[in-house]
Parts: C-alpha cells; sequence; structure tokens
C-alpha cells in the first residue's frame, strides 16, 4: 500500500488489443458456420434434383417396359433410336437426343418427353429384348426389356 492506496489497479475495460483478438475469433468461427450452413443447403437442393431426376428415369423405364413387354418387334438403328412395333400395328418411337432427352412418339403423333435423364444412355437389341446401357455410370450398366411375343414365337 503507498500513501494509503492499494498498488492494485482495477481495470475497468477491455484493451484495443484484446477486442481486435475477440473480433477476429468471432469473424473465423461466423465465417465456418455460414461455409456449413451454405453446404446444407446445397446438399438438400441436390439431393432433391437426384430424387426427381430418379423419380423421372423410373417413370421413363417403366413405361419402356411396358412398351417392350407389349411389342412384336424390335429395331435399332444408330444406339439413339428405337422402334417398337406392336401388334394392333402401332409403332412407338424412342429417342435420345443429344441433351439427354428421351421421347417416346407413337405413331398418331402423341409425344411424351423426360428431359435430361438419358445423356450417355445407349438402345441395343438383345435377342428378345431391348437394352439401356449407359456407359458412365459405376453401378448397373444395362437395363434389359423383354418382349413377351418376341419370346413367345422365338427370336425373329
Amino acid at each position: 500500500m503507498i500513501n494509503g492506496r492499494s498498488t492494485r489497479r482495477f481495470r475497468r475495460g477491455y484493451s484495443l488489443m484484446e477486442l481486435l483478438i475477440a473480433l477476429g475469433l468471432i469473424m473465423i468461427v461466423m465465417n465456418s458456420a455460414g461455409d456449413l450452413y451454405r453446404a446444407v443447403v446445397n446438399s438438400g437442393r441436390d439431393q432433391g434434383n437426384l430424387s426427381n431426376r430418379a423419380s423421372r428415369i423410373d417413370t421413363a423405364v417403366n413405361v419402356m417396359r411396358r412398351d417392350a413387354w407389349g411389342c412384336s418387334r424390335i429395331a435399332v438403328t444408330d444406339g439413339k433410336s428405337a422402334q417398337l412395333s406392336l401388334p394392333d400395328g402401332d409403332v412407338l418411337t424412342w429417342r435420345i437426343d443429344a441433351d439427354g432427352n428421351l421421347s417416346r412418339t407413337n405413331a398418331a403423333g402423341a409425344h411424351q418427353e423426360w428431359s435430361d435423364i438419358g445423356r450417355d444412355w445407349t438402345f441395343a437389341r438383345d435377342g428378345v429384348a431391348l437394352t439401356i446401357s449407359n456407359g458412365d455410370y459405376h453401378g448397373i450398366t444395362a437395363i434389359r426389356m423383354t418382349s413377351q411375343m418376341l419370346l413367345a414365337e422365338g427370336v425373329r
């Protein structure tokens, strides 16, 4: 104690350096939190897009499987186009364009399209079946859709 006063000094605030360090740490934490938030939002959006695409692929393949099951003739011209002839004389044409859009057209001109699902797909005839192959997919590489008419008659 000097002259009746304590030598201990009481601080009434923080120094400028302490405030700058605390502000820097808060900025680092907030930046990390922002990056995490963006990643979560993008992941949710991507998951929704994948789910939507999977649903469109499933619908298109189910329609194609039904068409192939009832057809009496399968003709594949260039790998990007397949014609399925039905017993009633109707001809269904399936096409894959350069943008990956898959389309189905019947003889009357009725048209269905599934956008951006078949960019790397190709058609092939495999005996009594129509086959769709995807060269870039690292799992199941082909879907084989058998025709009951061709199966019953034997391969033509």
